[in-house]
């Protein structure tokens, strides 16, 4: 069987996190050729693709939609190789996808919707004709699903759940990267007058991730808990960092929010942590979620979306972004829980996730659904 995989670009990113982890489990499935196709540029992921032995196409294209010139690539380009699949990812990737598979005759179109549309009336005709042409959308959560259906652009019997898959965590680091957090990590946690607790969080910061919100909730709660000092790290980079660190000050807490940029390996950070939180507005799945509570982590998460589906009762707390209270609350909850019982938290959070949302879980999954609907659509 022959696939092509679609996304926007294949630089750095959830998207394409998650395609380095689909490279990496289909390498298990030999009869399965999978072919990456960027529309816009390459770059990193592009680079570790090649490297793995896949076949890489970078267009280098307007992908902004709609983008004609390039649906009539994609469709020479399909006629060429001949697919039995096409995959696209996001709004770009299927809608150019989607159109020119159908155009070239490929058996298996299949779209796939990564986050929560927020589609106007206009882009809701645009993607609901376009995903007519699809066989299937896939949904990366159960969240996602509901919304697709209440936007009317799919069916429920269109759309199919497959969640997206986690990494096994690396730990394994240069000793010079590993002096360089060691170190970091020291200075974070020395000379502190008081017993610590430390949050953190992996996101990129944007306004949607809501971290204004979890500063202004740090700052109440610290009111609140005068015995121990309470440490927020946030790992990434965005156009609000400035924003949050004029907040942050604002608040009092420059001493305690830290703001440690981007790493290539969060694991070390997550170790060191003492929980993990993820206040966003939404969410369509999480694989930072996902990742921390791999490592046995104690994860607090907003209740919107995806990270609903991952934390069940009792491997992780849940609470409301749009509401500061409940916020307060339950960050209150997790810093004077038992160290026993949030480490139990920890473990059965990590059991779980480990049994659900493995890479070897979902290409086996992925393969059986191609294999599946191909058979369907011939």
């Amino acid at each position: 069987m022959k696939i092509i995989r679609i996304v926007t670009e294949l630089d750095f990113g959830g998207v394409e996190k998650h395609m380095e982890l689909t490279a990496d489990g289909m390498l298990n499935y030999p009869n399965y050729q999978m072919i990456f196709l960027a529309l816009g540029k390459g770059g990193q992921t592009s680079r570790l693709l090649l490297a793995m032995g896949y076949q890489v196409r970078v267009l280098n294209e307007n992908p902004q939609i709609p983008n004609f010139k390039l649906i009539r690539i994609l469709v020479r380009i399909f006629k060429e190789e001949r697919p039995d699949v096409v995959h696209c990812s996001n709004g770009e990737g299927n809608f150019h996808g989607i159109w020119a598979a159908w155009w070239a005759g490929v058996p298996l179109r299949l779209g796939e919707e990564v986050g929560f549309p927020n589609h106007h009336s206009y882009w809701k005709q645009i993607f609901r004709l376009t995903y007519i042409k699809a066989n299937k959308i896939i949904a990366i959560s159960k969240a996602v699903k509901k919304v697709l259906m209440e936007l009317g652009e799919a069916s429920d019997r269109k759309i199919e759940v497959i969640y997206y898959p986690m990494g096994k965590p690396k730990l394994e680091l240069s000793q010079e990267e590993k002096e360089k957090i060691d170190t970091l990590i020291h200075n974070l946690k020395e000379k502190r007058k008081k017993e610590q607790f430390v949050f953190i969080t992996t996101c990129r910061l944007v306004g949607i991730k809501n971290l204004d919100g979890l500063i202004n909730a740090l700052a109440s709660l610290q009111t609140e808990i005068k015995e121990k000092e309470l440490q927020f790290w946030i790992i990434g980079e965005g156009p609000d960092k400035e924003s949050l660190k004029t907040l942050a000050m604002n608040k009092g807490l420059d001493s305690q929010v830290h703001f440690l940029g981007f790493h290539a390996n969060v694991n070390p950070f997550l170790i060191a942590a003492d929980a993990f939180v993820l206040p966003s507005f939404s969410e369509g799945f999480s694989l930072s979620l996902a990742e921390a509570m791999q490592l046995g982590l104690p994860s607090l998460a907003t209740k919107v979306g995806g990270p609903s589906e991952i934390i069940k009762a009792h491997t992780g707390l849940l609470l409301d972004p749009n509401d500061h209270n409940n916020m307060v609350a339950q960050m209150k909850a997790m810093v004077e829980m038992d160290s026993e019982e949030r480490k139990q938290m920890g473990i059965r959070g990590m059991e779980d996730v480990k049994s659900r949302f493995s890479v070897e879980i979902y290409t086996k999954a992925l393969t059986e659904f191609y294999t599946q609907e191909l058979k369907l659509a011939k």
